[in-house]
């Protein structure tokens, strides 16, 4: 693939668009599919009354329906840019139109060259033709050009919030029939090893009723 080190190609920037969301397609089917055998696993977990584990697993599906929301985000700005290509390819610089788009598959080539190395390859056609200072300027201060949603989902490592957890359980029991309703006890709240009282998060304060 010499032609990628010898400036922006045109004519590569379409099929390379095509073949990204194709891959993307496939990606998302497949991880659909593995997300539809995980929920049944969980209702099973939840029928034998396994509910921690039952929480593990759905922090993980949580996660991947989260994956699963960037790759529909990234299809559709691969189908935007194919849309608006005359703009991509005619105009000299970034035109505002299209420049969400461009600085997500740029930011998203990067990122994700190993899952998806179309959208590698249009990162380095995105580099050639507007220059590498600005795409190292996406990927250092991506904040102020990705859609801050695509962002999180793409680089966030937090653990998925508890009542959100709590939601996904609830839902996968009524899909498949589970008598299954949250315990007060599921979430304990820490309490404190020597006082015996409900423990803060460090640096906040005591709950008045315990101060007093």
């Amino acid at each position: 693939m010499s032609w990628l080190f010898g400036g922006f190609s045109a004519s590569k920037i379409k099929p390379q668009l095509k073949m990204a969301a194709q891959r993307i397609t496939l990606h998302i089917n497949k991880r659909t599919n593995a997300i539809k055998k995980q929920k049944r696993e969980v209702a099973e977990l939840l029928a034998k009354n396994k509910e921690e584990k039952a929480r593990i697993r759905v922090e993980h599906i949580i996660r991947e329906d989260y994956t699963l929301e960037s790759y529909e985000l990234l299809r559709q700005y691969a189908d935007l840019i194919l849309a608006r290509l005359n703009v991509v390819t005619n105009e000299p610089e970034l035109k505002p139109e299209v420049a969400e788009a461009v600085c997500s598959l740029l930011y998203a080539g990067w990122l994700m060259a190993s899952e998806v190395p179309e959208l590698g390859t249009l990162n380095q056609l995105f580099t050639a033709k507007y220059g590498k200072p600005y795409a190292a300027e996406v990927i250092e201060n991506k904040e102020k050009y990705l859609n801050y949603r695509l962002l999180r989902m793409l680089t966030s490592t937090q653990v998925p919030d508890p009542t959100v957890v709590e939601l996904y359980l609830t839902e996968i029991a009524k899909a498949y029939g589970v008598d299954w309703t949250p315990r007060p006890s599921a979430i304990p709240q820490p309490i404190s090893s020597t006082i015996g009282v409900p423990l803060p998060l460090p640096g906040a304060p005591m709950p008045q009723a315990a101060a007093a």
